[in-house]
Parts: C-alpha cells; sequence; structure tokens
C-alpha cells in the first residue's frame, strides 16, 4: 500500500496517495498493536538473565570508533549502501556479544590459592580448575 502511495503520487493523484498512505499507516499500527504483543509472548526471554561483565579493549575501541565513523558518514550522505555497511558491522557487535554470553554461561573458574606465602624468589604454579554444566558442553571454550 505504501508503494501504491508513492506510485500515486509521483502520477499526480494526491487524494488517492493520502488515502492509500494513511491505510498503510493503519495497517502498520494494527499489526504493531495485536501481533506483535502475541509473539513477543511467546519468545523465551531466559537466556537475558545471565550476567555476565564485558570488558571493552583496545581493538574494541578501534572497531567502536570505526562503526561510529561510518554512522557518521550513512548519515552525513544518506548514502544506502553505507546504512546496510552499518548494519552489519552493529549485527557483527551483537552477535558477537551474544554468542561470547551463549558460550561463558555456563563455565565457572576457580583458581586455589595456598594459604602460605612463599618467600619471594621462588616461582610456584598455582592451580585452577574450569568446569562447566552440563547444558553448555556442546559449545568450545572461546569468546
Amino acid at each position: 500500500m505504501a508503494l501504491y502511495s508513492g506510485a500515486a503520487a509521483e502520477g499526480g493523484h494526491l487524494l488517492l496517495a493520502g488515502i492509500s498512505a494513511l491505510a498503510a499507516l493503519a495497517l502498520a499500527g494494527w499489526v504493531a498493536l495485536t501481533i506483535v504483543p502475541v509473539l513477543a509472548r511467546r519468545t523465551p526471554l531466559w537466556w537475558l538473565s545471565y550476567q555476565i561483565d564485558y570488558r571493552l579493549t583496545r581493538e574494541g575501541m578501534i572497531y567502536l570508533g570505526a562503526v561510529l565513523v561510518v554512522a557518521l558518514a550513512a548519515l552525513n550522505t544518506g548514502n544506502n549502501l553505507l546504512f546496510m555497511i552499518l548494519a552489519c558491522l552493529l549485527a557483527g557487535v551483537l552477535i558477537s556479544g551474544l554468542l561470547s554470553r551463549l558460550v561463558l554461561s555456563g563455565s565457572m573458574s576457580g583458581w586455589n590459592c595456598p594459604s602460605t606465602s612463599l618467600p619471594d624468589g621462588r616461582s610456584w604454579r598455582s592451580p585452577n580448575s574450569t568446569t562447566r554444566s552440563r547444558r553448555c558442553r556442546r559449545f568450545p571454550y572461546c569468546s
């Protein structure tokens, strides 16, 4: 309907273009009020409850700086290709965060330190252990 509205406006039929644009807007509003809440209720959100602290590295700062430069260039020029590249860059950030949350959510890491301290000059290695919950064993330990 929105495409029809644009075609009618280019053809000079302004009343028809306005009516079809209002109909398209009404249809989009109906979908937003009736169908989207039903789909949102059926979506499982249990995976959002995991709390993982993310640290921003130097490489991450460079990547986000590049994303900001592409976003400013896309907004400044209005080039659709830059907007598609920006969408891919932001999707990469989102997928990286979600996959690292999924992979590292069931892992537990421990570090067993001896109760007594060693004299200076001697090196020692502290035993550490990493375990995973049974549910998350299908994913490798990488982030």
